[in-house]
């Protein structure tokens, strides 16, 4: 391996490592973002609009998708 090899594989590792740390704060902040939707505006919305008002929990759900996916990535990374 050579000099240059190293160079591109240290800058490919770090936008790898900041691309997943960045998927997986996203996560978190949406996740806290639907939880305070679901303690304060859940019920209005849903009394107001019926079913289809569950659908203000979408931050909630995307955001524990993208926590989960950034935290499996980074075990996954950590493994090798």
């Amino acid at each position: 391996m050579t000099t240059n090899d190293n160079k591109l594989d240290m800058f490919y590792g770090f936008w790898k490592y900041l691309g997943v740390a960045g998927v997986f704060f996203t996560g978190i902040a949406m996740t806290w973002w639907g939880v305070f939707i679901m303690l304060n505006d859940w019920a209005v919305v849903r009394t107001t609009m019926g079913p289809i008002g569950n659908i203000i929990l979408a931050p909630f759900i995307v955001g524990i998708v993208l926590a989960w996916m950034g935290l499996a990535e980074f075990l996954r990374i950590i493994r090798e």
